[in-house]
């Protein structure tokens, strides 16, 4: 974090937890059943789905090698598929891919599983006089010497520069104040002598100030120079109910979206005219269906009712 003054220390955590970004996560891995492993936010058997017979399982279904099928199996344009779904050992279930175990992880008690670790219901803390803002301890603002102050990113005198004697600051210089005069053909300007001669340019160009520049570029006949390219006059005709925006022929209407909905611009989608419903207790916050009394993370499941805790995620719910 820049521009602040952080505390050398880091955050702590409980006993058991270590600092991960903004929360605190157990050091213990999410626990599986017997024969199963944790893939991302499942149990997943350590035994590959099985098939019937010769079938083998192709990460999806039960097929065979051969088109020509047999008795209870069919060919879907690339193999024999078995009418049967693969098995499972007992305590998973096939989700259309792998043997995923009816138990979810499980943490330690006070702390819930988010993404693959487990999530306390306790923030990192700071010293007193600090704050947690993001990964630091914040102490405030830094303190610059007298006659400094910080300006985002250093501590600047609020004076201006010092000049030699005979020279005071102008326009970002020092500049000579006992120049009186200059010699002919030269105007005393902000302690300078400046020439009264322009600049020459090359032929067909001339002096704007700071360069030589040239005159409008030529277009052809019935175009002209729109700033970029040599465009025509007139504006594109276009169909019976079309009108050109500048780029194309679009519609005069927006367009038209389902009963109930409507269309929606900014988004380019059809919009329900009512927002998204919750359940009894819980009401949308954009994104999600949240708690009303926000007393818990918006998880796949939210038991925090029965474990007396209230969970952080980096803000509070």
């Amino acid at each position: 974090m820049e521009n602040v003054c952080s505390s050398l220390e880091s955050p702590q955590c409980p006993e058991g937890y270590q600092l991960k970004g903004s929360d605190c996560v157990s050091t213990e891995t999410l626990a599986c059943p017997e024969d199963t492993k944790l893939e991302g936010e499942h149990c997943v058997s350590i035994d590959a789905p099985t098939c019937e017979g010769d079938a083998r399982f192709d990460g999806t279904n039960c097929v065979v090698t051969t088109p020509e099928c047999e008795t209870g199996k069919y060919f879907n344009g690339k193999d024999c598929v078995t009418i049967n779904q693969p098995s499972c050992t007992s305590g998973t279930i096939f989700d259309g891919h792998r043997c995923v175990s009816s138990n979810r992880p499980e943490c330690p008690v006070g702390s819930l599983p988010s993404h693959g670790t487990c999530i306390t219901n306790s923030r990192p803390s700071c010293k007193s006089g600090s704050v947690l803002v993001g990964d630091d301890c914040v102490t405030g603002p830094p303190q610059c010497d007298k006659g400094l102050i910080f300006d985002g990113t250093q501590c600047v005198t609020i004076d201006h520069p010092t000049c030699p004697p005979s020279y005071k600051w102008v326009n970002e210089e020092c500049v000579n104040t006992e120049v009186k005069g200059c010699e002919p053909g030269y105007t005393l300007r902000n302690g300078k002598c400046v020439s009264d001669v322009r600049p020459e340019c090359e032929p067909g160009t001339s002096f704007n100030g700071t360069a030589c520049v040239g005159d409008a570029p030529e277009c052809p006949p019935d175009t002209v120079f729109d700033g970029t390219e040599c465009a025509s006059e007139e504006i594109p005709g276009c169909p019976t109910g079309l009108k050109f925006n500048g780029k194309k022929c679009v519609a005069e209407t927006d367009p038209s979206c389902p009963t109930n909905t409507k269309w929606d611009a900014a988004s380019k989608e059809c919009i329900g005219d009512k927002p998204p419903q919750c359940p009894p207790g819980q009401e949308f916050n954009g994104e999600h269906c949240a708690l009303v009394d926000g007393e818990c993370m918006e998880f796949e499941y939210c038991p925090a009712r029965s474990l007396g805790v209230v969970l952080f995620d980096g803000a509070k719910m």
